[in-house]
């Protein structure tokens, strides 16, 4: 039964007349059916369901009704908007069916005989089940996370995205609301909320099969386009093991194993080098081996030098890897020559974070600390304090080394260590032997390692905060994020600060306009102390402070013994002396860098497929250097010595320096560069994408400016911020100074000092400009055949003026088919993706800014013997100079088998003409050479990424990762200036025509003669100990010093919420020479003024010939007084027998991720908390058996300290 009442408007007791008529009726529709006895009751009267189905509430009353006598009373209002239910085939209960249809909406039903009676249920709060929070997992068809799944609340603004393992929640979501689950690449689902599903929901998305082809997208920075349209050499680290390598900020670290064809170098000071190369080197100019860095569409320009270095540190460095969203890594010419004359290392793109358009704002907070312990000290294999000793006593001749000369001074000195201070003093007469032994002895037990490793290191812990935030609706999308970064040195007192904030805003101005804006503002602050640099290769008895805490002096460090510096100072006024703690408080060292990256980007849909976009970027970083070194200082009291004057014996000493205050210098730089682009891009398919085309064609302007300024000032207070007024041109040469500096010849009446060398303001500026035009056309005809190709001309203030030097363009060309979509493969079941492809192209390597030009570069020069200031032609121009041309033929394979395996193979050939350095030059130009095109390099090699599913069960997963990338090269032509003829300097060359860069040659080593002389092997078979007979046909090519094979293997298991990540590096193929004795000739072990880092020697120095007959055990040369001409140790250090291979095999980390289970937040608004743990940096293997890290060792034969291990903890919080 259906009452509908009719709206009584106007009628004054409206209310109570409906309240009369309800009740009316409900007693009349009684009392029929109680007067009718021909009807029976038939309560909770089972209902039959002959299919299953999803039917309205009406719908399901009728139901009831057909097949009893119930009839229903209700408010047609109270039941309009109820959710359907579903039905399924079979028979259940009236009561049971009643109940599930009405459970969702509010009402209520009771029995009255054969009425149903529908009503609402009290008014008091929804019920609990009337909203939920909803959790779980996407998965795809073979249970593999799908991170990134658009998980959205039908109908509403309710959104979230599924995290790295696929899980996702939101809270407060109404029973019965409809769930919307949608990837790219994969079907939308959509999941209706009930109380039993909304907790720990398992989600499948299956593949779209006609999607799928775009799934992959390579970016260019100038384009996207789908990697299955794309005929060049992509790849595309893992990002989850990319974000999940939490324990550095430095985006090339994070990079290291997860590209085939990228090396990574990881060595100490790399970062000031070259940390990447992609496949190999195609240049001799090795500041510029590093591929170009493209950060949203535009080139990243160089910090400024952070030190007093020349060299600028990578971009790179100011790029926050939490804000990155993607990363592509272009590697032959197809795909990175539409960046010109600069992409021939190779480009990595990277593409940033931006807000997401589904609406809801999503806050994420990540943080982690990384610890790495003190250095290992004993890495460096120096002697102990009892043996230092030992041999210090053994080789002391103080006939051959008089005391007086060695404590003598002219312009330049050095004081005595305290172990040769007391065998002078023995032999002098001045001690008894019984003093000096007990005194030895006593040095002997004495080990500073302890001491160097608590004063001059300490843990470094890196700490960094990252809040980020996005959000967005239809027409405005922002993603923003501000990072703190702590990082605290291995060096006590050091500081260094880092501070980030990046904005990106997209907006769409109707159908036809959008544009996105980044800011992106760096602030780095770091200070350093006067510390000094100390390991093991010190004297090893020497301590920094005493039993009793104080600290000790160390005046034999410096240039002047106890007796000479005695007379300075009583004649200066000035103390002399030289205790390395206390200087720590006497200097220090500021450093603020600022950058800024600003872009804008334009886009207008002009009519159907024809777009035009604009990029017009600027970026600017700046470093303000500050050195301060006070008047306390060893530095500054020699300086004012030195150019202190005394009249006569006793007199009082005149100070052309200031003698208070310090000296204050500062150091600005400043790196600024625009780029303005205009392109068209025409997309456009037909024929239900029979055919598919993308053209771009554009114009682009960039220019960089690099300014450099310095200056110094004396007599700084910086308390008061205020310096003397000096006279520099009368400090080009102060006469009878204390301590001259210059020259020290009384004789000829030259006693002076001077600081010509010393500019008190400088300023240089160097600047690069680009002027380019470029097209780009890639066609796909029936989704299986398609073609590119690029070209882009490149003209710069950095090549010649002439037209043939301007004018060579770069182009290239690629083809590609996709063999799987074909129909003889269709039927093959296990073949998912197959795909093969060629290009071949050029590309370009411009010279450095100041290294070469079209004109002569000039510089400034002053000298004691003019009073102005000269230039000199430091650079001559060069109308001819051109860029580099590399030439790449690239052939690859991309396949994906049983939906479990996929990856790439590629082989490449890469043909570099016109490498840039040193020529030779007419000697009647006046020149010896000029920076120009000498030669020619080519390269060869083969890259695997391989991707395996292993093991795929519902809780439980294990997936593989392997690249391997196998190169090797050879300089086919080198202009050089003079031709080798020499086995002694071919053994030292790293660029020979004929062989591959890098090359280190060796001595053919044949063992010691009868006498402890090392001996070479020539050509012919002759053994000699003669010095100065090989030439390079002797000489032996050991390998190379870059590895021939690299890459990386990484594991990553899942259980549930447990994530388990171990990633393998190795580099193999390569060769080192190893740390030996270089301790064959002189009679004093003695450090170098200044320096903690000398004076010790190598333990091999134990083990070398001493006697005749020691040659059949040792193949050590003997150690001599006095070189005496007549044999060449190099032939041992330099020989075959000491090259050693550098491959290794390496964990470098370890990842234990844990997500916490979703129902733990409740109505927090917490939608996920990740805690992650990893180690880095373990060992497995080295291919040596001398105990040494190749990581910690450079090629020419020295260890550097090796710090170990380290431990990261870190916690990410989406809310």
């Amino acid at each position: 039964m259906k009452i509908n009442f009719t709206s009584l408007r106007g009628f004054p007791c409206r209310g109570f007349y409906k309240f009369f008529m309800r009740t009316f009726v409900f007693l009349l529709c009684n009392a029929a059916l109680a007067l009718n006895s021909g009807i029976g009751f038939s309560q909770d009267a089972p209902i039959v369901v002959d299919e299953s189905k999803t039917l309205s509430l009406e719908e399901v009353f009728t139901l009831i009704r057909t097949q009893t006598d119930y009839q229903f009373v209700y408010r047609y209002d109270s039941i309009k908007d109820a959710p359907p239910v579903s039905v399924e085939q079979g028979v259940i209960k009236t009561s049971e069916l009643l109940k599930r249809s009405l459970e969702r909406s509010g009402l209520t039903f009771k029995f009255k005989d054969n009425t149903v009676i529908i009503s609402r249920e009290k008014e008091i709060p929804a019920p609990k089940q009337a909203v939920i929070d909803v959790t779980g997992t996407v998965r795809d068809t073979l249970g593999m996370p799908l991170p990134g799944v658009t998980v959205l609340v039908k109908n509403t603004d309710k959104v979230v995205a599924a995290d790295m393992e696929g899980a996702f929640r939101i809270a407060n979501v109404r029973i019965g609301a409809t769930i919307v689950f949608s990837h790219m690449g994969f079907m939308e689902r959509e999941v209706i909320i009930s109380p039993e599903n909304a907790e720990n929901m398992v989600v499948v998305l299956r593949e779209d099969v006609n999607e799928l082809e775009e799934v992959v997208l390579v970016s260019t920075g100038y384009q996207t386009i789908s990697k299955e349209r794309s005929t060049g050499s992509f790849s595309k680290p893992d990002m989850e093991v990319f974000e999940n390598r939490s324990s550095s900020m430095n985006v090339a670290e994070r990079l290291d194993g997860l590209v085939p064809g990228l090396t990574v170098n990881r060595s100490p000071g790399a970062e000031l080098f070259n940390p990447l190369l992609i496949r190999g080197l195609s240049t001799l100019s090795l500041l510029q081996t590093s591929p170009l860095i493209v950060v949203d569409g535009i080139p990243v320009a160089d910090i400024s030098t952070q030190t007093n270095s020349d060299v600028a540190l990578s971009g790179l460095l100011n790029i926050n890897p939490q804000d990155i969203r993607d990363i592509t890594v272009l590697k032959d010419a197809t795909a990175a020559s539409i960046w010109g004359a600069r992409a021939a290392n190779g480009v990595i793109v990277i593409n940033t974070k931006k807000g997401s358009s589904a609406g809801g704002v999503e806050f994420q907070y990540d943080a982690f600390v990384t610890m790495e312990g003190r250095p290992d000290l004993d890495y460096l294999r120096t002697l102990d304090s009892k043996d230092f000793i030992r041999v210090a006593e053994e080789i002391f001749d103080p006939e051959r080394n008089v005391y007086e000369e060695v404590t003598g001074y002219t312009t330049s000195g050095n004081g005595v260590s305290p172990h040769e201070q007391i065998l002078y003093d023995r032999y002098r007469g001045t001690i008894s032997v019984a003093t000096a032994g007990r005194r030895l002895d006593s040095l002997s037990a004495i080990n500073n390692r302890g001491q160097i490793k608590n004063l001059w290191y300490r843990p470094s812990v890196l700490t960094t905060h990252t809040l980020s935030v996005s959000a967005g609706k239809k027409g405005y999308t922002f993603y923003g994020s501000g990072n703190y970064t702590s990082t605290q040195s291995h060096s006590p007192g050091e500081k260094n600060n880092r501070y980030k904030l990046n904005l990106r805003q997209n907006f769409e101005v109707g159908k036809r306009f959008k544009f996105d804006l980044i800011t992106d503002l760096t602030y780095q602050d770091r200070y350093s102390p006067n510390n000094i640099q100390a390991d093991s290769r010190f004297l090893p008895y020497q301590l920094f402070r005493d039993a009793d805490g104080n600290n000790i002096d160390m005046s034999f460090m410096t240039e002047l013994n106890d007796s000479i510096r005695g007379v300075y100072e009583d004649a200066s006024r000035l103390d002399l002396g030289y205790t390395p703690l206390d200087e720590t408080g006497y200097a220090y060292t500021k450093n603020k860098t600022k950058s800024i990256r600003n872009i804008l980007g334009v886009e207008v849909d002009i009519i159907d497929g024809l777009t035009f976009q604009g990029k017009y970027g600027y970026t600017s970083n700046t470093v303000d250097n500050e050195e301060y070194t006070d008047h306390l200082a060893i530095r500054q009291r020699t300086e004012v010595a030195e150019f202190a004057v005394v009249s006569s014996p006793g007199a009082e000493p005149v100070y052309y320096l200031p003698a208070t205050g310090g000296k204050y210098t500062t150091r600005n730089t400043g790196v600024e560069a625009w780029t303005v682009r205009n392109q068209l891009s025409y997309v456009k398919s037909w024929n239900d994408r029979l055919h598919q085309l993308n053209l771009i064609a554009g114009q682009e302007a960039q220019e960089q400016v690099s300014v450099l300024k310095y200056s110094s000032v004396r007599g700084y207070d910086d308390r008061l911020q205020s310096y003397e007024q000096i006279d520099y041109g009368a400090l080009a040469r102060v006469d009878n100074v204390v301590k001259p500096n210059q020259y020290n010849l009384p004789e000829y009446g030259l006693v002076f000092s001077s600081l010509d060398g010393e500019r008190y303001f400088g300023r240089s500026e160097s600047t690069t400009r680009f002027a380019s035009y470029y097209g780009n056309a890639a066609y796909t005809y029936n989704q299986k055949y398609s073609i590119n190709a690029s070209i882009r001309n490149d003209q710069s203030n950095l090549f010649g003026l002439d037209k043939s030097a301007q004018n060579k363009p770069v182009w290239s060309g690629g083809v590609k088919w996709d063999i799987g979509k074909e129909s003889f493969l269709q039927e093959v079941s296990w073949v998912h993706m197959l795909g093969i492809r060629a290009t071949y192209g050029i590309a370009g390597n411009a010279p450095r800014p100041g290294t070469a030009a079209s004109f002569d570069i000039l510089t400034p020069v002053a000298s004691i013997f003019f009073p102005e200031t000269g230039l000199r032609i430091s650079t001559p121009g060069n109308r001819k100079l051109s860029w580099e041309r590399t030439a790449t033929k690239n052939f690859g394979i991309d396949f994906a088998f049983l939906g479990r395996i996929s990856g790439s193979i590629d082989y490449y050939d890469r043909r570099t003409s016109d490498l840039l350095g040193v020529i030779p030059t007419n000697p009647f130009t006046g020149y010896s050479s000029v920076t120009g095109n000498l030669g020619d390099l080519k390269n060869k090699g083969v890259e695997i990424s391989l991707n395996t599913r292993n093991i795929v069960f519902k809780d439980f997963a294990w997936s593989s990762n392997l690249n391997i990338a196998f190169n090797e090269n050879r300089i086919t032509y080198l202009n050089v200036i003079d031709e080798t003829t020499s086995g002694d300097i071919r053994v030292g060359q790293q660029f020979v025509t004929g062989y591959p860069s890098f090359a280190l040659f060796a001595y053919d080593y044949a063992g010691l003669d009868a006498n402890g002389d090392p001996q070479v092997r020539l050509a012919d078979g002759t053994v000699t100990t003669e010095p100065n007979v090989t030439t390079p046909d002797d000489i032996k090519l050991m390998g190379t010093t870059q590895p021939k094979w690299n890459g990386g293997f990484g594991n990553t298991f899942r259980y549930k919420n447990i994530s388990l990540n171990i990633n393998t590096v190795y580099s193999l193929g390569h060769v080192m020479r190893r740390d030996v004795n270089n301790f064959y000739y002189g009679t004093r072990l003695d450090a170098a003024n200044y320096s903690f880092i000398s004076g010790n020697i190598n333990e091999d120095y134990l083990d070398r010939w001493q006697q005749p007959g020691d040659e059949a055990y040792t193949d050590i040369p003997r150690h001599q007084d006095v070189g005496d001409g007549s044999r060449n140790t190099n032939y041992y250090t330099l020989g075959d027998h000491n090259v050693i291979s550098a491959s290794y095999i390496k964990i470098r980390d370890i990842n234990l991720v844990y997500r916490l289970p979703n129902t733990l937040f409740g109505n927090t608004g917490i939608q996920q908390i990740t805690v992650r743990g990893q180690v880095s940096n373990i060992l497995l293997w080295a291919d040596n058996k001398y105990g040494i890290d190749p990581e910690y060792h450079y090629y020419g034969g020295s260890r550097v300290l090796r710090y170990g291990q380290s431990l990261t903890l870190g916690l990410n919080v989406r809310f």
